[in-house]
């Protein structure tokens, strides 16, 4: 199934299969106080403590939300709604910020910072707990840490009626060392959390440490959530939750995963603490989102080059409630600025959005519906390698103009693909 990734705005949810609410897109008074759908399939709440080592100077915001929640600090001011408002409170709470935090090491603290973030998540109605666990850093602490975590965590599961996911957030520098199964860190982390039985599923986030891209672009770490896809959710049958890794998590799907989660802006695609920095501003535009080509295409830029090169066919299949006028303008020889919810302007994103939502929703469906595990990897396998020799094509007829996407991740999705599936069952 598919996710959305939310933060400050909490729109468009409707469209997706469930939510990811992420702790640092809001303050803990808001998160109780904001109604969420009981039609969701699936509702998460991000604890986010791997944001721990944000800088506060360029962080301020995201810094300021984090520390209303226990498991960062808590607010030295008490909200009382007798004496204001909840945006009163975080105002007064903005001037005395600590930042940075420290994460607990003796039990007892670790089982009040674990306990607390448990009840918070019960407090704002999630289906699923997230357990929060320290990042993964350093590949000689053998997964130690998180292990106490994740083992005290189970030790109040009782005292809980909703099924328990740990979560598991890694720099991905640190599965950039060789093939996953060789890996030793990989093996531990995948060896230790199998045999935990009583935990239900796990909660996946690489942490990407080169934020010059947006897309998944190394071959190891689209292995090592393969592999740990298909060992926790397919062999273990725990529940899988993969988060910012885009479109990749569809592959991830096909192999064990139970859902995804991805967004438009690319905070919502992947975790790169440079995104957090709040000087970086940036121009979102509207893209059209080709989940056959696996590529976002600028709706006026991009598509009239396909337009021209009477290509349009090749997004046939993407085309959803939000897409379909713009799609029609183009064959009728008109561009995306003719359509007003799709004209390339800054911010103009609610249609592109809602398509993007739509696109994938509609793919997971499709995916859902085979049922043996070989089909799904070779519908998979077929997906990514048509889109290869699709890229190679837009590639030769563009090559003086290349389309803004440029499509290095989905060689590498192929490439890790094929080789999870030769060293699946070794």
């Amino acid at each position: 199934m598919f996710l959305l990734n939310l933060g400050y705005r909490w729109t468009n949810h409707e469209l997706a299969n469930g939510i990811i609410l992420n702790a640092s897109g809001f303050n803990k008074e808001q998160g109780v106080r904001r109604g969420i759908s009981s039609n969701l399939e699936m509702i998460l709440f991000d604890p986010q403590l791997y944001l721990k080592d944000l800088e506060y100077e360029n962080s301020e915001m995201p810094c300021s939300r984090l520390t209303t929640y226990p498991w960062f600090g808590g607010s030295e001011v008490e909200f009382n709604s007798a004496q204001g408002t909840a945006t009163d409170w975080f105002a007064d709470h903005r001037e005395s910020v600590n930042w940075p935090i420290n994460i607990p090491t003796e039990r007892a603290e670790i089982e009040v910072c674990i306990k607390d973030c448990l009840d918070y998540q019960v407090s704002i109605g999630v289906t699923h707990l997230v357990v929060p666990t320290p990042t993964v850093y350093n590949y000689e602490d053998e997964f130690a840490e998180q292990l106490k975590w994740i083992d005290i965590a189970l030790a109040v599961k009782e005292h809980y009626n909703l099924p328990m996911l740990t979560s598991i957030s890694i720099n991905d520098h640190l599965l950039m060392q060789g093939e996953p199964l060789k890996n030793k860190l990989v093996q531990t982390i995948i060896d230790n959390v199998s045999v935990r039985t009583e935990l239900d599923g796990v909660y996946i986030t690489p942490i990407q440490t080169n934020d010059a891209i947006v897309k998944l672009d190394n071959k190891y770490v689209a292995e090592f959530l393969l592999h740990a896809s298909n060992i926790f959710g397919y062999i273990n049958e725990k529940i899988v939750v993969v988060n910012y890794i885009d479109s990749f998590g569809y592959a991830c799907l096909a192999v064990g995963a139970t859902a995804f989660g991805s967004g438009y802006s690319n905070k919502t695609k992947r975790m790169s603490l440079n995104d957090f920095k709040e000087s970086k501003g940036g121009k979102s535009f509207p893209k059209f989102y080709s989940h056959k080509l696996i590529l976002d295409l600028l709706s006026y830029r991009d598509m009239n080059k396909l337009q021209e090169a009477r290509l349009l066919r090749l997004l046939e299949e993407d085309i959803t409630e939000s897409s379909e006028n713009l799609i029609g303008a183009l064959k009728e020889g008109l561009n995306a600025n003719n359509v007003p919810k799709w004209r390339e302007s800054i911010n103009n994103i609610t249609a592109a959005t809602q398509h993007r939502i739509c696109c994938l929703v509609n793919a997971t469906r499709k995916l859902k519906e085979i049922e043996n595990l070989e089909d799904k990897e070779s519908s998979i396998l077929e997906w990514l390698q048509n889109a290869e020799a699709y890229h190679l094509l837009l590639q030769a007829k563009f090559n003086s103009e290349p389309i803004s996407d440029d499509g290095r991740h989905i060689s590498v999705w192929r490439a890790a693909f094929e080789n999870y599936l030769s060293n699946k069952d070794e």
